[in-house]
């Protein structure tokens, strides 16, 4: 998945309504369960939930875009199998255009 253009907090016109960008948001968090190829966008687009803006609802509807086309992509969890998770992590130092802060 291609992460959508970074975003700043002040970026493009405040939305009329931003409960539609508030209750999608929220959908897609919890899409992640199933979907975590999409956890570290909806990550990003949950950090303007309090101030969402136009660019940031274009990047929801571009993810939007992505689950559509990719809609066979998903985990399955079987009960009768046990399995031993591993994980990574990747850091990006500085990739908060507001703060300069880590978004991992």
């Amino acid at each position: 998945m291609v992460s959508p253009p970074k975003s700043s907090l002040h970026d493009g016109d405040l939305l009329e309504d931003p409960q539609v960008y508030r209750k999608m948001v929220g959908r897609l968090l919890y899409l992640t369960h199933i979907r975590p190829d999409i956890t570290f966008d909806v990550h990003l687009l949950s950090q303007f939930v309090s101030s969402s803006r136009q660019p940031h609802l274009l990047a929801v509807y571009h993810l939007l875009s992505y689950l559509k086309q990719e809609s066979g992509l998903l985990l399955f969890y079987p009960s009768n199998i046990s399995f031993q998770l591993r994980g990574f992590m990747d850091s990006d130092y500085g990739s908060c255009p507001d703060t300069r802060c880590s978004t991992t």
